[in-house]
């Protein structure tokens, strides 16, 4: 599951900056190689920024 949101911000006659910001939510089980029994679980909750600055033309 992940959530996003963000903008264009309008800096002149074609150029926009722009700005977004993701959860990521992940979970998986830690399996063994030998006998393939569960021994964990693995939670990784990253969160992303973005910037970046473009040109529509």
């Amino acid at each position: 599951m992940a959530y996003q949101a963000g903008f264009d911000y309008k800096i002149g006659k074609n150029m926009f900056l722009n700005v977004d910001i993701k959860k990521i939510y992940i979970q998986t089980d830690v399996i063994t190689k030998n006998n393939g029994l569960k021994i964990s679980e693995l939670h990784l909750d990253p969160l992303a920024v973005g910037v970046g600055i473009g040109w529509r033309f």
